[in-house]
């Protein structure tokens, strides 16, 4: 079989086909946006502020000088970030990611009712310094139609997520014009994680579109070995500079253009491959140098951190077998790849389930030998591209995040891992048209376990956030105090609250990431910043984020997260503003005074709750 014929016979999608799935995407689009309650993406609040920079014509991230020492300042310089408006400030605020049910409706009036005011203010954003801004387009477009035309800052970020759906369905409908790769690979698109990030404002989908964009391009420009098209080329290089700067992860991805070019022999291929290489290598250590960034609690800067790593690559792999080696971690991955849902776990059977769909799929996925045979190359470039875009998914997070030195790799998420699992199958299955039988099986088990993994993620979007696990305790403010608990003192400028945390975490085997404290506000709506400082058995402090006073509601946790340890004691001190707000805490014995704790839950790296004896259940 030659070349020719093998470019001849790959599949690609009929234009009947790209109608189709431009409804089916818009139509699930359209209903997971609505239905998904706003910041529950990972990092979507981030995301969304990048993009608004973006739409008033920044591409990057400032750092300015500061004077009050904390979360976002240090040695008298501000967290890389930039000018937010005000309003949109007020909403990306408005609600709590933590919580473990659907904002109350008070959450939804007050964010629906959010303007965009013109006034803008200073806002850290150092965890989207690395991307390049124009895979933000869509969303800064919408954000600033939404801002023209004096839309409220909700309608606005709605429309910046029906942006993105759209211009996703768009590339990938693209890409699938270009090359139809296997029902293995529309079932990855399938998968809860994949809808839930899809029907976001971050970048998830737009990127995943575009490494898909990339992969096709590759598949059918390496099926016409001494044909170049040039058009196709261009395009390839493009998503591959795109994906590459906003996934570092993905930057391996650029080989797949000098394999075009090696297979091309052609000058000009060489150079745009070459090129590309070179921008994405410019653009990475521009961002680098140019972010300043807090969140991780080093000393160390992330080039420090690379350059100890390459000169010590035992290290390197050591860190790497301890992390791969840990199954709790490994199975974080599993379940964080097929879908996790702000920290929402499925249950067991839906993880069994779909992991067997995608296994199934993924066998009969399998071309037969005579393409094999014929794409050989294709398969082993695509093969080893996705291993090693996996294997820099953990050396970018053990660079950029993880403290230093490590014992572990911090951060990664299964998520990380879609891209390289589409180039794996892509490469198991380049060349083969699906026909025949098991052509035939193999789309049906694929479309089954997509329409099962549509049902699932609808069922766990309801029951995360519009179903409470428990019934949530709202206790109304009154003349008779809530039965058996008691307020402490009102927290003030000059009056800060420390109170242990509950014994359990103290002791426990697992760092914590969340905390949640039970509020009185005394029917009031608060203004201003707190600080949440944590104590360890040794007496280290950390200061977590800064929690804005106004989330706080009368009877109700609020939850913020903190950085990951085993800490035992909680200190909380007014930042600005006047405070107001106490912590109920639990009567002692004699029911005459607190027992000098306060109703606090812990959320511990698992997602276990660790929560103060004699207070209500956290809803």
């Amino acid at each position: 079989m030659n070349n020719q014929t093998v470019a001849d016979e790959l599949p690609k999608l009929s234009v009947k086909g790209q109608r189709w799935m431009l409804v089916l995407v818009l139509i699930l689009g359209a209903l997971f946006s609505v239905l998904t309650p706003p910041m529950k993406s990972p990092d979507e609040a981030g995301h969304v502020m990048r993009a608004y920079f973006l739409s008033q014509g920044r591409w990057g991230l400032k750092t300015e000088a500061c004077s009050e020492e904390g979360y976002w300042c240090r040695h008298g310089s501000s967290m890389s970030g930039g000018d937010l408006d005000k309003g949109l400030y007020e909403y990306l605020n408005a609600y709590d990611t933590a919580r473990h049910q659907k904002e109350n409706s008070l959450d939804d009036v007050l964010a629906s009712g959010i303007r965009w005011h013109g006034e803008k203010v200073f806002s850290p954003a150092a965890g989207t310094g690395f991307y390049f801004p124009l895979i933000y387009t869509p969303q800064a477009l919408a954000l600033g139609v939404g801002e023209l035309f004096g839309l409220s800052v909700s309608k606005s970020y709605y429309l910046a997520r029906a942006a993105v759906v759209m211009a996703g369905a768009l590339i990938l409908i693209l890409a699938f014009s270009i090359y139809l790769p296997s029902p293995a690979v529309w079932l990855l698109l399938a998968l809860p994680m994949s809808i839930f990030q899809a029907a976001s404002a971050s970048i998830d989908f737009l990127s995943t579109a575009l490494a898909m964009l990339a992969i096709c391009c590759f598949v059918r420009a390496s099926g016409r070995v001494g044909v170049v098209n040039r058009k196709l080329l261009w395009l390839m290089a493009a998503s591959i500079f795109v994906v590459a700067t906003c996934r570092p992860h993905l930057a391996a991805m650029v080989f797949l253009l000098f394999t075009v070019a090696w297979q091309s022999k052609r000058r000009w291929v060489w150079g745009l491959a070459s090129g590309t290489a070179l921008l994405v290598l410019l653009w990475t250590v521009a961002a680098i140098s140019g972010t300043v960034d807090f969140r991780t609690g080093r000393e160390a800067g992330s080039a420090q951190v690379a350059l100890f790593y390459f000169n010590n690559p035992g290290e390197l792999f050591r860190v790497l077998n301890r992390t791969l080696a840990n199954d709790g971690l490994v199975g974080y991955y599993v379940k964080s790849f097929i879908g996790v849902f702000a920290d929402h776990a499925f249950p067991g059977s839906r993880y069994v389930w779909l992991g067997g769909f995608l296994v199934l799929s993924t066998v009969l996925s399998i071309s037969p030998l005579v393409a094999w045979r014929s794409m050989v190359w294709v398969r082993l470039v695509l093969l080893t591209a996705g291993m090693a875009t996996a294997a820099l998914a953990f050396i970018a997070m053990l660079v950029a995040w993880s403290p230093f030195p490590a014992n572990i790799i911090e951060g990664v998420q299964g998520r990380y891992l879609l891209v390289p699992v589409i180039l794996v199958l892509v490469g198991l299955s380049a060349g083969w048209s699906f026909s025949g039988p098991r052509g035939l099986v193999c789309k049906g088990v694929a479309l089954l376990a997509g329409v099962y993994g549509v049902l699932v993620s609808a069922q766990g979007i309801m029951s995360f956030f519009y179903v409470p696990l428990v019934p949530a305790v709202v206790i109304p403010v009154g003349e008779s105090a809530m039965p058996g608990l008691l307020p402490s003192p009102v927290l003030s400028p000059g009056q800060p609250l420390i109170m242990p945390l509950p014994e359990q975490n103290a002791h426990g085997h697992q760092p914590m990431r969340w905390i949640g404290m039970m509020t009185a506000t005394y029917a009031r709506r608060l203004r201003g910043q707190m600080a949440i400082i944590l104590t360890d058995d040794e007496g280290k402090q950390v200061q977590a984020p800064p929690v804005d006073l106004s989330r706080a509601r009368d009877n109700l946790y609020l939850y913020a997260p903190v950085p990951a340890g085993r800490w035992n004691r909680v200190e909380l001190r007014v930042l600005s503003g006047d405070g107001g707000l106490s912590i109920w805490m639990p009567q002692g014995v004699d029911g005459q005074g607190p027992l000098g704790t306060g109703c606090l839950v812990v959320v511990e790296e698992s997602n276990s709750l660790v929560y103060t004896r004699g207070c209500p259940l956290p809803g």
